[in-house]
């Protein structure tokens, strides 16, 4: 998922950023006055865009907003602030934002605020039924089933290599090519043999039997198949000790 911060505060811009790494979002962009804003949410395309109101330029965080939503590209907005009086909160209002955070904030409560702007923003269109439960539609444990429409359609979970929260579906990349699935990632990872999958990041599980090395100092695992995945500072001291290492 990519997002667009707008934050014209070094340290707490900075901040952000980390709490965004530590998260597993790893496709951020960050901008401190409204042309960059602008300009960013143009070529960048992301899927939300986290906006401080108070930022350089001739325009503050709630114009650029307005301007974002005038197009046909409608991004869901989460505005963020150490501003706490009521007509700046009016103005806000107004542009239909999907959140308002109050500076400062910690991990967690971004972390609740961008996974509900992101299901309140894809809520009319998202398949609940999309991916099938374990316990009560799945017989063949060596397998998953995925609907496709009128279809279900079987794959073996010993080819899954990795797998990866995008927005609205997760994306499980096969030894074949890539299927979608509407499921959070923890109730797919409760569905998947624990001796083998592994969360490296709060958006990414990899299958260990595809780990061809890791290296270290980047925090980085080459899978045989020539994919690379950075494993997460909170997810790290716990996927190590799941390896055995001599």
């Amino acid at each position: 998922m990519k997002i667009l911060a707008v934050e014209d505060e070094p340290l707490f811009a900075d901040a952000l950023l980390m709490m965004l790494d530590e998260l597993g979002y790893d496709q951020v962009q960050i901008a401190d006055n409204a042309t960059d804003a602008l300009r960013l949410f143009v070529a960048f395309a992301p899927d939300i865009v986290l906006m401080d109101i108070k930022i350089k330029g001739n325009q503050d965080g709630i114009e650029v907003a307005e301007s974002m939503q005038a197009g046909k590209n409608i991004v869901p907005i989460i505005f963020m602030t150490s501003v706490k009086d009521k007509d700046t909160f009016e103005r806000a209002k107004q542009t239909n934002p999907i959140g308002y955070l109050i500076k400062p904030f910690d991990e967690e409560t971004l972390e609740r605020n961008i996974e509900l702007a992101i299901y309140k923003h894809h809520k009319a269109t998202w398949d609940t039924e999309l991916f099938t439960t374990w316990n009560n539609d799945v017989l063949a444990e060596d397998s998953l089933f995925v609907k496709n429409k009128q279809r279900l359609e079987r794959i073996y979970i010993r080819d899954i290599v990795h797998v990866v929260a995008d927005a609205k579906y997760i994306e499980l990349h096969m030894k074949g090519g890539k299927v979608l699935a509407s499921v959070s990632m923890n109730d797919l990872l409760n569905k998947l043999p624990t001796q083998h999958f592994v969360r490296i990041k709060r958006n990414q599980i990899i299958n260990t039997q595809y780990i061809e090395n890791i290296d270290l100092k980047a925090g980085i695992v080459l899978m045989s198949t020539g994919e690379e995945a950075s494993i997460g500072r909170s997810y790290r001291e716990e996927f190590l000790n799941r390896l055995k290492i001599v």
